[in-house]
């Protein structure tokens, strides 16, 4: 069952009624909280607190304020901008604060002390210093702020006076080292000068290497050159192989006269075989033989006319393209063969002109190095001569613009203690402090309202059970495992539970547990097991607050089922606003007291928190074996 769901269980009704009942001890420690309070608060020094300002226009430190580091002349910047941090630090000294003592007047007072009466902070921007003192009197606060005040502006003074004179003893180290440097690196520079035999190396050098660059390319010209010669004679060469050395400029034709002796030859035979037609037919073997003599000249004839004419004399003469072609190529050879005699002689001024390159690195490195050491030297020289302009007229001009804005006032009312809101605050404490006992008092409250009976109404003579698993301190048992004994004492509950007058309607009874809902939902299934092996009908159900509304609708449904009993299982007795109407729709409550609490005390509690505004029925009390209280009760049982 879960209580999470469930009312709160003390209404404000309730709790006006237990404070009714222990007002004396509710109003007792209300006024002595509020009187305890006074007295600590009249008890306690008073303490008052005053606040100076402090601008510090620019800074107190840096270069644009005349209290930074004027090495950063040299070194190409500030030695960087103190914070409010910084010079918090600064003051946060033991000399500051045995100053303070000796100004403020403070006598042999502790270190710690001074330090905690001076609380430093900073305003906005970063450029106000506040000094937030604290003093016995108020007097003595107002001396301790504007004394830190002064102090801070003779050591803000004093710290820009020291540090002018600090950097330009670090710029005179540096002026003099400068000065050495320049003159060493000069005398290098002319020996290396007089080595090289050149008044400017510089042009040396770059003429050098243009030369070298310049053959460079020279020779990569040249060798492209050589490549298109080669292809040219290459290409000259296979034209010379494939033009004729002679070439043929006219010939001499001469008619075949054999193709008109032939033709002679057919005309005559053609004659005859018409002569012969005269006397013959055409298939004759005359007229055959003439046709065949005849289809065999003409043959001849046909082959004579394939060589119409034949040679008679020609022309030779030299071919001119031959001529040209091996011209050009006797010139490109020529040509090529002075290429590359030209061409290595090219590659030997480059390879003289990239070894003395190779040796003019080095000279050429160590002559930048003197070169760059020189001028940086010179640089740092005409730095430290400004630097040192400059600290001169800082000296003369430089003290930081500090002043006080604000100086610290007589407070009028001490910072502690603050009587109005102590006694305020205790009234709201003894209040929660008298409500907070009363209930406590209540909860460990083990005297009854009256004197036993515990209950308006008298006890039934109910029988005691004891050594039922869930009633003690035991692990739970299921109800199969009771021993005869328990078995016996449920049935003289249950009997007693599920009497009733004839005719009467079905018993409906509540248990509630005073700590845990398991006890009576637990005795509720022993209850309804034990009897059912007598023949008994018993329904139980698990109720609560959530389930209310359902509730008389299965007791109605229950009771037309034929059930005897039917027992209620509620949740625990602290839920009061569950049980009031549970316990009204039910005829009665058992109450199953807890065995880790005496009986007397589980009674008297159950009955309080009960009586909320109704008078309970309660038919009795089922409790665990080991209650002391159950020797006594059962040996005065009828």
């Amino acid at each position: 069952m879960d209580e999470r769901a469930l009312p709160p269980p003390i209404t404000l009704r309730e709790l006006t009624r237990i404070v009714g009942r222990r007002w004396l001890l509710a109003v007792s420690v209300f006024l002595l909280t509020v009187v305890a309070t006074y007295l600590l608060t009249k008890r306690i020094t008073p303490v008052y607190e005053s606040k100076s300002r402090v601008l510090l226009e620019s800074g107190t430190s840096g270069s644009s304020s005349g209290l930074g580091s004027l090495l950063g002349l040299v070194t190409g910047g500030g030695s960087g901008n103190a914070s409010l941090d910084t010079e918090m630090e600064k003051i946060e000294t033991q000399e500051f604060y045995k100053k303070l003592r000796q100004l403020a007047g403070l006598g042999e007072m502790g270190l710690e002390e001074v330090q905690w009466r001076l609380q430093l902070s900073a305003g906005r921007g970063g450029q106000v210093m506040n000094f937030n003192a604290r003093g016995l009197t108020a007097e003595q606060a107002q001396k301790i702020a504007n004394s830190a005040a002064v102090l801070y502006i003779e050591l803000a003074r004093k710290d820009a006076k020291d540090r002018i004179q600090l950097d330009r003893k670090r710029l005179l180290d540096a002026s003099a080292l400068a000065r050495q440097g320049k003159n060493r690196t000069e005398r290098a520079l002319e020996r290396f000068n007089k080595g090289m035999a050149a008044s400017d190396p510089t042009a040396y050098f770059r003429g050098r290497a243009e030369r070298t660059i310049l053959v460079r390319r020279d020779l990569e010209e040249a060798r492209k050159q050589e490549a298109a010669l080669v292809t040219q004679i290459q290409t000259q060469e296979k034209q010379s192989k494939s033009l004729p050395k002679e070439l043929i400029n006219s010939y001499g034709l001469i008619k075949n006269t054999v193709i008109d002796g032939f033709r002679s030859e057919i005309a005559l035979l053609k004659t005859q075989r018409k002569i012969k037609l005269l006397d013959y037919q055409e298939d004759s073997p005359e007229v055959q033989t003439l046709d065949t003599e005849i289809a065999a000249k003409q043959k001849a004839i046909e082959e004579a006319q394939k060589d119409a004419f034949s040679i008679g004399n020609k022309n030779v003469g030299l071919n001119p393209d031959y001529i040209n072609t091996r011209s050009e190529l006797l010139r490109a050879r020529s040509t090529l063969a002075t290429l590359r005699k030209t061409i290595a002689e090219t590659q030997n001024l480059l390879n003289a002109l990239e070894k003395e390159q190779t040796g003019l690195a080095d000279k050429q490195f160590q002559y930048l190095r003197l070169r760059t050491d020189f001028e940086a030297a010179a640089e740092a020289d005409k730095t430290a001569q400004t630097g040192l302009i400059a600290s001169t007229l800082k000296e003369a001009t430089g003290q930081p613009y500090v002043r006080v804005i604000d100086w610290g006032r007589k407070p009028d009312m001490p910072l502690s203690p603050k009587p109005l809101l102590n006694t305020i605050l205790s009234v709201f404490l003894g209040l929660f402090l008298g409500i907070g006992l009363s209930l406590l008092a209540e909860y460990f409250s083990t005297k009854p309202e009256q004197e036993p009976p515990f209950f308006e109404e008298p006890l039934p003579a109910l029988p005691l059970v004891g050594g039922i698993p869930l009633l003690g301190t035991a692990p739970a048992a299921a109800p199969g495992n009771l021993s005869t004994r328990d078995e016996d004492r449920l049935r003289e509950i249950g009997y007693w539970l599920a009497h009733r007058e004839p005719g009467g309607s079905v018993p409906v009874h509540l248990l509630l547990g005073v700590r845990s809902d398991d006890r009576a939902a637990t005795l509720a299934a022993q209850l309804a097991d034990v009897l059912g092996q007598d023949g008994i009908r018993v329904a139980h159900l698990e109720v609560d607050a959530p389930s209310l509304a359902e509730l008389p609708k299965q007791l109605a449904n229950l009771t037309a089922a034929g059930n005897d009993l039917i027992l209620l299982a509620g949740p625990a007795v602290w839920n009061v606003r569950a049980v009031g109407p549970l316990e009204k729709l039910a005829g009665g409550v058992v109450l199953v007291a807890s065995p880790d609490t005496p009986l007397e005390e589980s009674v008297a509690r159950a009955r309080r928190l009960l009586t909320n505004g109704y008078t309970p029925r309660f038919h009795g009390v089922v409790a665990a074996e080991e209650l002391p209280a159950l020797v006594a009760m059962e040996t005065t049982k009828p």
